[in-house]
């Protein structure tokens, strides 16, 4: 993996979905974001560490 992108929407429903709770393994190291900002959104990309 060289590259994640998130994309951030506010949108709350009930408790949520904890997509990154249960992270094992490997600890990855990130680069500090690029912060792009949309209209509704707010889209996030990290470059890997190696």
């Amino acid at each position: 993996m060289d590259e994640v992108y998130i994309s951030l929407v506010p949108v709350l429903h009930g408790k949520g979905i904890p997509y990154f709770a249960d992270l094992t393994g490997v600890p990855h190291r990130f680069d500090d974001p690029i912060v792009i900002q949309g209209k509704g959104a707010t889209h996030l990309r990290y470059r890997v560490r190696r």
